[in-house]
């Protein structure tokens, strides 16, 4: 056995746990009702554009010509695009209220030794986490698969007035928008992947800790920590650029004679001081869509800090891996990613979706 934690240390993670544990709670709280919040809106607002779509489908394919009308699955297809949206949102506030559950088991593990529900606790957030991770590929997908149906529909609409486009220009567009959605959804699906794998290799392995498995939970803290530190930064590149985005349009919604500034206002059917007030309003929008991601880069780094007092709490009565057999690191963090955590009751094992273990 090590020489123990000063107990100094202890109570510095204790507290630190305790003070993190309410703030992320706290914070996914406001979430959740802010998140309930938007679900209720987006549900309303999905059925009238739902509607305002279909419309527009109709009225576009009764002008077009009666051999090329557009089909009338593309106005469903618009709404099953909503409502795949809402499907959406409602994963998303499922995850964040596992998060919330699990959190308060982790703390009430690491501080008091309370099992409690962990492992169902557990289990529940690391399935929504699954889940999240298959809907970056699916969103990938559908995106790929928008492409061809733009295209077929601009085609369809574009035969009555000889817009249509020839075969080398319509392959270099389909072209260009695939290149397109890999670059922006590829490094999305893979970072989210790694990311979410090393947070739920992190609960996993507070999960077997408290099977008296005599796992270390160190070694996933510190290996989700490093994802946690990279999603901080990036989030903090993007709040960067949003606030860039905000602060131009309210500096230019004060620009005296806007309307003579920036053209004949009436091209766009509004007067300066409705120009003003779009451009001043959309720019207070997002610096407070800004502040929103203020809070959640906070809720960011609270968790990582949350995931090393855990761990330092849990360890602190642990041998070394060195000094006893049975003491093991819970997950390798070198094992791969893309693999199935796999809590059975029977034993903690590590299994990959080929079913090797």
């Amino acid at each position: 056995m090590t020489s123990p934690l000063p107990q100094m240390l202890l109570e510095l993670a204790r507290q630190g746990l305790h003070t993190r544990g309410s703030r992320i709670r706290n914070t996914l709280s406001g979430l959740i009702v802010a998140q309930l919040f938007l679900a209720v809106l987006f549900l309303g607002l999905a059925a009238v554009l739902w509607a305002f779509w279909r419309t527009v489908f109709s009225q576009l394919s009764n002008a077009a010509t009666s051999d090329q009308s557009l089909p009338g699955w593309l106005g469903w297809g618009v709404g099953a695009g909503f409502l795949l949206n809402v499907a959406v949102v409602v994963i998303y506030l499922l995850m964040m209220l596992a998060a919330r559950r699990a959190i308060v088991s982790v703390e009430r593990y690491a501080a008091g030794g309370e099992a409690g529900e962990l492992t169902d606790d557990v289990g529940r957030l690391n399935a929504w986490l699954s889940a999240w991770q298959w809907y970056t590929i699916v969103a990938g997908l559908l995106a790929l698969a928008l492409i061809p149906v733009i295209l077929y529909a601009a085609q369809l609409l574009g035969a009555d007035t000889g817009s249509t486009l020839g075969g080398g220009e319509l392959a270099f567009v389909s072209g260009f928008g695939i290149v397109g959605v890999l670059i922006q959804y590829a490094p999305t699906v893979v970072l989210t992947w790694l990311a979410l794998a090393a947070v739920k290799r992190f609960f996993a392995a507070v999960a077997l800790h408290a099977r008296a498995a005599q796992t270390l939970v160190t070694p996933a803290a510190t290996n989700v920590s490093g994802w946690l530190i990279f999603t901080i930064v990036v989030l903090a590149l993007g709040v960067a650029a949003v606030l860039l985005s905000g602060l131009s349009l309210a500096l230019v919604s004060l620009i005296p004679d806007l309307g003579g500034n920036l053209g004949n206002p009436t091209d766009t059917n509004l007067s300066a001081n409705e120009l003003r007030l779009v451009l001043g309003g959309s720019g207070v929008f997002i610096l407070l869509l800004a502040a929103a991601y203020g809070f959640i880069i906070a809720l960011v780094a609270w968790s990582r800090g949350f995931a090393l007092d855990a761990a330092t709490l849990l360890d602190a009565s642990l041998p070394t891996a060195g000094q006893s057999d049975g003491l093991r690191a819970p997950l390798n963090t070198n094992a791969d990613a893309w693999g199935k955590v796999n809590l059975d009751k029977s034993g903690p094992t590590r299994s990959d979706e080929t079913g090797r273990s």
